[in-house]
């Protein structure tokens, strides 16, 4: 393409960087960081496809020197946190994904002290690090803030109210903390929605 004149354009390069990241290329992936690097680190739709391919080839030291580079996000105005949470869940799942579940911990920590709260991806991605990871106690912390896992909750049954899982996972959450009128409460809000009979709370 670039011998033929025709310069790659950022969803050329997401998608080398895709390519990349599936066949574990972390040289290819490198050649092409090389050859855009003038631009790269101001285009945050560039710098997450950039980062999750150095996790997923095993380069966890140039997934974070990307993260650590990247410029003011400025691509969607409206929704800034949009694009710094992406940027933290590769982070989280990039660290958890080499076993290093404490960096992984830190990193939605500090994603959360900067005023970010995760989604329903980033909170089963430190999820699922904490229970790969060993880090039982750690697991346990995150599932019982009971304010965090609301949020997420009630925004996962506006996307998927017939999905019997969240409401399972709520439910346990409630149980743990013997809050007894909401697993109550959200028994019969189960009841309601169209769900098979096998998978009611």
């Amino acid at each position: 393409m670039e011998r033929g004149g025709t310069k790659p354009d950022t969803y050329a390069i997401t998608c080398i960087l895709h390519a990349c990241a599936c066949n574990g290329s972390l040289e290819a992936g490198k050649d092409v960081h090389c050859i855009r690097e003038n631009n790269m680190e101001s285009n945050l739709f560039v710098c997450n496809p950039l980062m999750d391919m150095y996790a997923k080839c095993g380069s966890m030291e140039d997934a974070l020197s990307v993260f650590s580079q990247m410029h003011v996000r400025d691509i969607v105005p409206s929704k800034p946190w949009l694009e710094d949470l992406v940027s933290w869940t590769v982070m989280i799942a990039g660290n958890g994904m080499h076993g290093y579940g404490r960096e992984a911990v830190a990193a939605f920590n500090s994603m959360r002290d900067s005023g970010i709260e995760p989604d329903e991806v980033a909170f089963i991605s430190i999820l699922y690090v904490c229970s790969h990871s060993g880090l039982v106690d750690e697991r346990w912390r995150i599932d019982r803030d009971m304010k965090l896992a609301e949020k997420v909750a009630e925004h996962n049954f506006e996307l998927e109210p017939e999905n019997t899982g969240y409401y399972v996972l709520l439910a346990n959450i409630y149980s743990e903390a013997e809050r007894w009128e909401e697993v109550k409460k959200l028994r019969g809000e189960n009841e309601q929605t169209p769900l098979k009979e096998e998978a009611r709370l």
